[in-house]
């Protein structure tokens, strides 16, 4: 049943020399599977039925899937079983995308975790058909015996059961077959839900809208050419009067959109997958490219146009410009402030509180007085309030919180947060209490992931994942 392209001539019996990439990913998903086995693993030690049948899979076949519904805990359940194979820990790595497995040393890797490799919540198409192409390659590192020296390594595939089941619908491929299931009866006793001390939830929280209809549907911008694949939005922003810009990690480009027709009026490539960006002076942008470790600029007017190129130390995740100065958020839990010409006016530390509790600064907004940053932690499930010098002002870590992306100050003070995996758009006051959701699912809002504020016309624009097999992304508008 095997199908696809061979990514490695594994297949035909002959080992490919891997060689170490020059960029810091390989560091990037070691430390990622070690938040990942921090933040997930249960507190307390819980005896899953299925460990002995993963144990034995990894033993013998060096590769397993495990999946599950929702309601199941079948992520604590592989990392349970990860965590009883004893593996090194520095020598164990996380994939998040197909990208990533090409990017592991062989010599340094005992085990790969795949994490979420067909989407969150959604079945993701275009990210299940390149994990399909290297499908092949992966297979091969765990069966290869004509390689001479090659040394096994052990594979975990970890996915909502699902999202599986679609991959194998399109995808069809024997590395798939591998799976264990984790059912719903499998409840994980003994851990506690996070601490509620910091904030207190308004009694008017709701997943259901219906009720509370502050915010009514008007439109679909387009965001897509016909001849690119669908649109996969990172990051969005609206340019006054009338523009709208956005990164589209699917199609590695970037493009700005007329908000008043809905037409797409500039579409420029990029180098790699794009991160966030800010609205600079006098009509420019700034594109965080984290691959490259560059923040690069844009001129709008008259037309789309590549400007200066300002090369960063690391690979950023997200980036704003206040005061002046264009601030980068890296990874590693600093912050480096520049100047437009590339010159480092400022580093700064998060405070110890952060570093300790936050995985990584995922997405920043700048409240309108410009005297602190909003952060949002996607993976700790986290919101953050600091001041330019990196110390705490304000927390929220409630469990209403899930998976949040962008998240937009507004001009009052107050914060909204596109709450993906709860398929929400929350909205707080300033020092991030007294949380409700505006918009849901009952006004057709799935996974939003971005979202920006139209002044002239009081419109909120928002990314969201559509309810077509393909799954790709589109921006609405709602007033």
């Amino acid at each position: 049943m095997t199908t696809g392209r061979i990514g490695c001539s594994f297949m035909q019996g002959k080992g490919c020399k891997r060689f170490k990439t020059v960029d810091n990913q390989q560091d990037l998903m070691q430390r990622k599977f070690s938040e990942t086995i921090r933040h997930g693993l249960p507190v307390d030690p819980i005896s899953f039925s299925e460990l002995p049948d993963i144990y034995e899979k990894l033993s013998e076949d060096h590769l397993v899937v495990v999946c599950g519904t929702r309601n199941s805990s079948y992520l604590q359940a592989a990392l349970t079983a990860i965590e009883g194979m004893g593996y090194a820990k520095d020598r164990c790595f996380e994939l998040n995308e197909a990208s990533d497995w090409w990017r592991v040393t062989f010599e340094e890797a005992d085990c790969i975790v795949v994490v979420n490799p067909f989407g969150k919540v959604f079945f993701d198409k275009h990210k299940a058909s390149a994990m399909s192409d290297v499908f092949n390659s992966m297979l091969s590192a765990t069966r290869d015996e004509q390689v001479q020296g090659f040394k096994f390594h052990d594979i975990v595939i970890i996915t909502e059961k699902a999202l599986l089941y679609d991959c194998k619908e399109y995808f069809p491929h024997d590395l798939l077959e591998a799976e264990i299931t984790i059912p719903e009866s499998e409840i994980i006793e003994g851990t506690s839900k996070p601490a509620l001390d910091d904030v207190s939830i308004d009694d008017t929280y709701t997943d259901d809208t219906a009720a509370n209809k502050e915010l009514r549907y008007i439109r679909e911008l387009n965001i897509s050419n016909p001849e690119e694949a669908n649109a996969d939005i990172g990051h969005i922003c609206t340019i006054p009067p009338d523009k709208l810009a956005l990164t589209d990690k699917n199609n590695n480009c970037l493009k700005l959109i007329d908000i008043r027709n809905g037409r797409i009026t500039a579409c420029i490539q990029l180098s790699s997958i794009p991160g966030s960006l800010a609205v600079l002076p006098q009509d420019n942008l700034a594109v965080g490219l984290p691959d490259d470790c560059l923040i690069q600029l844009f001129s709008i007017n008259p037309e789309l146009k590549k400007g200066r190129s300002i090369r960063v130390n690391d690979a950023c995740c997200s980036i704003t410009y206040v005061n002046d100065m264009l601030f980068a958020f890296f990874y590693t839990r600093h912050i480096e402030a520049y100047n437009l010409k590339g010159e480092i006016l400022e580093t700064l530390t998060l405070d110890p509180e952060i570093h300790d509790l936050c995985s990584y600064c995922f997405n920043v907004s700048v409240c309108p007085n410009k005297t602190s940053f909003y952060i949002s932690d996607m993976e700790k499930y986290l919101l953050f309030r600091i001041n330019l010098k990196g110390k705490v002002i304000a927390m929220y870590k409630y469990n209403d919180l899930f998976e949040p992306e962008q998240i937009l100050a507004t001009s009052d003070g107050s914060l909204l947060v596109c709450n993906s995996a709860k398929n929400t758009v929350l909205h707080m006051k300033a020092d991030l209490t007294r949380p409700r959701v505006i918009l849901g699912r009952s006004d057709n809002v799935i996974n939003p992931k971005a979202i920006c504020y139209w002044q002239e016309e009081n419109i909120i624009i928002i990314s969201c994942s559509s309810k077509s097999p393909d799954n790709h992304d589109t921006l609405k508008c709602f007033q």
